[in-house]
């Protein structure tokens, strides 16, 4: 019951927030946007987790973020293209300037996996900082960041489970619209409806679009890396969400 009430408290705070001063942060938005600092927006956006979360969670949760953005990073400079370090928006994410598009699906497809294996990396990392030290704190981030990247690998575009899979078969965004649908309807969220909104957007913009030619080899291979990846952060998350009812809140 604590991890219900805990995880449907930071939503609820979440949604709270972004209705009360809807204007106020889409301003602050476009003010990142703007910024050449991806730093301060890292120290902002830990300033404002830490208001309603606490510091040892804002601190532990966006620096989750930020390894998940630099998986993206490295991977774009492997491609051998440009991005800027992630930029940082309170209470709906972070993102990075991509200075260049890749037109093959699988290079994107590429560039998207990598965010959330980072991810899970670190999430990895605090479950085993859990097992060195007893840390609630760490297990909680360690739920958190499966969570997190495990909802990132839905199958809808923009999100990095819509590029993936657009290099699997792109007809996979249709089921991915629909589960994401049904979470909007029994768990509904502003996050999640601007994600339904672009993705069926992109979905409608794309029927008609032949698909580009993918080996066979190439669609198996991010077919087995992606479902695979699934496969482990949903047991993660089930796990690690088990092991916080058994033991209670954080201290």
């Amino acid at each position: 019951m604590f991890m219900k009430r805990r995880t449907a408290g930071i939503f609820a705070a979440i949604a709270l927030i972004l209705g009360k001063f809807g204007a106020k942060l889409w301003a602050l938005v476009k003010l990142l946007a703007l910024a050449k600092g991806p730093v301060l927006t890292m120290l902002l956006t830990i300033v404002a987790y830490a208001v309603f979360l606490g510091w040892p969670f804002a601190i532990g949760f966006v620096l989750l973020l930020f390894v998940h953005e630099m998986g993206h990073v490295v991977a774009i400079r492997m491609k051998g293209g440009e991005a800027s370090l992630p930029y940082f928006i309170p209470f709906l994410g972070a993102f990075i300037r991509l200075r260049t598009q890749f037109a093959d699906p699988r290079e994107d497809a590429f560039v998207g996996i990598a965010g959330p294996i980072a991810g899970t990396v670190g999430a990895v990392i605090c479950w085993f900082w859990y097992g060195w030290t007893g840390s609630i704190l760490m297990l909680f981030l360690s739920y958190v960041g499966f969570f997190v990247n495990l909802f990132n690998l839905l199958p809808v575009y923009p999100l990095d489970g819509g590029r993936v899979v657009r290099a699997v078969h792109r007809k996979l965004w249709g089921a991915g619209l629909a589960v994401a649908a049904a979470i909007a309807v029994t768990r509904p969220n502003l996050i999640l409806f601007l994600i339904l909104i672009f993705g069926f957007l992109e979905f409608w913009r794309m029927r008609n679009q032949p698909d580009i030619w993918i080996p066979v080899s190439s669609r198996i291979g991010y077919g087995v890396l992606y479902f695979g990846l699934v496969a482990f952060l949903a047991v993660a998350s089930w796990g690690t969400h088990s092991l916080l009812l058994q033991l209670g809140p954080p201290t």
